[in-house]
């Protein structure tokens, strides 16, 4: 070997060791972590795997710059990191098709209370900021909010997003796949993927019954004689004109709604000559 390397020109001697230090040094930045290119159609979501900050010491999300899953993702192109401290896990944008919807779930975040069911979203709604999601005291679990048709670049070590078509997510463990396709299948087998319609030739009105929120007041029944209607029936009383206390979502005319099947159990279609409105 060093005989024929001593047998070649200067020129190519030098072009020779050129190679070999690019080749090298290239090993070095792969191995190492040092730079990584993420496709335009895909996103990286950041492991740190050592810091001078130590690890996390609550929660799971890392806000301060500590060992493990970073609240910020990076985009499509080429990325140089500090050698040996990040793992990139290259995941795919979330893609909900036509006419679907898709179920969110955060693993991390402030706890949900005794009584609810799905996190409130009020505050905390942007699920493609992880770190403005938990600043806003984002409430781990699954959330009341669902996502429409589109793309959204989401951080999926912080959550985990259900469609009908795939699940999306970082896999923590062996199980988690078959958790999100059980649950998925159970989603599908009661139709949750895809969006309640009433059409225009139906002249009729959903009622949905809601197993979160807060709780009914009774509400006062009025003993007016009144001309026939479409009310709202509620677990607790009937309402003519007034709005009741906490009224369930209604629909009607050629409208699309879309809920989380969580949350909801029955539609149900009150009309006009109904016996609970008959004096």
């Amino acid at each position: 070997m060093l005989q024929y390397y001593y047998s070649l020109s200067p020129a190519w001697q030098w072009s020779l060791i050129i190679a070999t230090i690019a080749l090298a040094i290239s090993v070095f930045l792969y191995v190492s972590g040092a730079i990584r290119y993420i496709p335009n159609d895909r996103l990286g979501v950041l492991e740190k795997l050592w810091s001078l900050s130590g690890s996390v010491s609550e929660g799971f999300i890392a806000l301060n710059g500590e060992a493990g899953f970073q609240p910020d993702t990076v985009r499509g192109g080429f990325h140089f990191f500090v050698p040996f401290q990040y793992r990139v896990h290259r995941v795919p944008l979330v893609s909900i098709p036509q006419g679907q919807i898709g179920y969110v779930y955060a693993r991390d975040g402030v706890a949900l209370a005794p009584e609810q069911t799905l996190a409130q979203n009020d505050k905390a709604s942007d699920f493609e900021n992880v770190r403005d999601f938990l600043g806003r005291g984002g409430q781990k679990g699954p959330q009341r909010k669902i996502l429409r048709e589109g793309v959204y670049a989401i951080n999926l070590a912080q959550f985990v997003v259900l469609t009908a078509t795939r699940n999306y997510s970082v896999e923590l463990a062996a199980s988690d796949e078959g958790v999100l396709l059980k649950t998925a299948n159970l989603i599908a087998a009661r139709k949750g993927f895809e969006p309640i319609v009433i059409k225009d030739e139906q002249d009729v009105i959903g009622v949905v019954t809601v197993h979160d929120g807060p709780a009914c007041r009774k509400a006062r029944s009025s003993r007016r004689r009144s001309a026939p209607s479409r009310r709202i029936r509620t677990s607790t009383t009937t309402s003519r004109t007034r709005r009741p206390f906490c009224a369930p979502a209604a629909f009607a005319g050629a409208s699309i709604k879309r809920w989380s099947t969580a949350a909801i159990t029955s539609i149900v279609y009150s009309p006009p000559w109904s016996s609970s409105q008959r004096q």
